[in-house]
C-alpha cells in the first residue's frame, strides 16, 4: 500500500469557516472547500434523519459495534448531553455542502485522552469529497482535545478507504470477524492447566504487558499505534462494563493476556500470547470461552500478525465472517506543520 506524506502547497480560505467546540474550547479554523463541516446540532440530527441519513450504514466499527451495530438514530442522545456537558470529549462533526446534509462523524476518546477513534461514520454514497473534507476536520478537532492520534476501523473492502487515505488516514493493519454461534462443541479444559496459573489482571501488570504487546507487535504497528506505555494504555479499546481480564504468568513472567466481555447478548474473546506460548492457544481459547458459556454467540476479532489465533478459533467452531481494515491517523505530524501545508496531501 502506497503511503502519503504532507505537502507544501499554499490553500486559498474559500467557503465558511469551521467552528468546532471540544472539551469546553470553541475554535475556529478556515474552511479550505466548498464544503461547510461544523459541530452537529440536536436540530441537524432531526433533519439528517428526515432526509434520511438513517437508512446509511455506519462505516465506523467500533469494540461495542461489532457487537451491536449502531444506527445514526443513537447520535441523538449524546448529540443532546453535549449541550448540557460542554466540557464532554464526545464530538460530532457534519459536512454540509449546498445546502445538503452529505456526511456526518463522531469521534470520542479510546482509554485515555492522547488516543481517540472515529466510533460513527455516516454518508451520502456519492459524498467521496465531503467525506474527505469531514475527516481532514475529525484530524484538527480530534488534535484540539489532546490527541495525538486518531483511530478508523472499517470493512477492508469499504468505499471509504481512498478518502480517507487522502484525508491523512494510513493503513496499519488488517483484522477478521470470526463468530461462533452457540456451542459449536463442549467446553473442555485442554491439557494446560491455565487456572492456576492466570490473574485477575491489576494495574501494577501493566508495565509487564507493555513489554507483552512489544514482543507480540510489529514495529510498523507499535509506529502508529503506540511505541510508549502511555500511549500503549490510551490506545487500547475499552473493554465495556461487563469484562473479565486475566494475566497469564509462567515461571514468574507475564506470557499471556485474556479478555472476555458481553454486550447485547454477544460474547467476546481476546487474547494476546507470546510467541514462546504460541502452542498454549487452544487451551487458551478455552479458558476464555469459559465465562461466555451464556453468550447467545461468540465473537473475536483476530489481527493479521496473529494467525495461529483464527486457526484455533476455526478448530473450536469459530467461522470468519468478516474482514476490517484499520487506519490511524497520527496528530504529532500534523502539529509540527504550518496550517496551509496541513491542507495538500500528495502520494509518494
Amino acid at each position: 500500500m502506497s503511503r502519503f506524506s504532507l505537502g507544501q502547497g499554499k490553500a486559498q480560505r474559500r467557503g465558511k469557516y469551521l467552528t468546532f467546540s471540544c472539551g469546553g474550547r470553541t475554535t475556529s479554523l478556515g474552511n479550505y472547500s466548498n464544503s461547510n463541516v461544523r459541530n452537529l446540532e440536536p436540530l441537524d440530527a432531526v433533519r439528517c434523519l428526515a432526509v434520511g441519513m438513517n437508512r446509511f450504514p455506519n462505516h465506523a466499527i467500533t469494540s461495542a459495534g461489532i457487537c451491536r451495530p449502531q444506527s445514526f438514530s443513537t447520535l441523538i442522545p449524546s448529540v443532546s448531553r453535549r449541550r448540557f456537558q460542554p466540557r464532554s470529549k464526545v464530538n460530532t462533526l457534519v459536512c454540509v455542502e449546498g445546502g445538503r446534509f452529505r456526511a456526518v462523524a463522531s469521534i470520542r476518546p479510546r482509554s485515555g485522552p492522547k488516543s481517540w477513534e472515529v466510533s460513527h461514520l455516516y454518508a451520502d454514497p456519492d459524498s467521496d469529497g465531503a467525506m474527505m473534507d469531514l475527516l481532514e476536520q475529525v484530524g484538527v478537532a480530534s488534535a484540539y482535545g489532546g490527541a495525538e492520534r486518531v483511530f478508523l476501523r472499517v470493512e477492508a473492502d469499504s468505499g471509504i478507504i481512498p478518502a480517507a487515505r487522502r484525508a491523512g488516514f494510513f493503513p496499519c493493519f488488517g483484522e477478521t470477524l470470526y463468530r461462533e454461534q452457540g456451542s459449536a462443541a463442549e467446553l473442555g479444559r485442554g491439557l494446560f492447566d491455565t487456572d492456576s496459573h492466570s490473574v485477575k489482571r491489576r494495574s501494577e501488570h501493566d508495565h509487564a504487558l507493555f513489554r507483552l504487546y512489544n514482543e507480540t507487535t510489529p514495529v510498523k504497528v507499535r509506529q502508529l499505534t503506540g511505541m510508549t506505555l502511555e500511549q500503549w494504555k490510551d490506545s487500547r479499546e475499552p473493554m465495556g462494563r461487563r469484562s473479565r481480564e486475566r494475566v497469564l504468568e509462567l515461571e514468574g513472567d507475564v506470557r499471556g493476556w485474556i479478555g472476555n466481555s458481553v454486550r447485547s447478548g454477544v460474547g467476546r474473546v481476546e487474547l494476546t500470547l507470546h510467541p514462546d506460548c504460541a502452542a498454549l492457544t487452544p487451551d487458551i481459547v478455552e479458558f476464555g470461552l469459559r465465562s461466555l458459556v451464556k453468550a447467545k454467540s461468540v465473537v473475536a476479532v483476530v489481527p493479521d500478525y496473529v494467525p495461529l489465533l483464527g486457526g484455533a478459533l476455526e478448530e473450536r467452531g469459530f467461522r470468519p465472517e468478516d474482514e476490517f481494515a484499520v487506519l490511524v491517523k497520527s496528530m504529532a505530524r500534523m502539529a509540527r506543520q504550518p496550517m496551509a501545508a496541513r491542507t495538500s496531501l500528495v502520494a509518494e
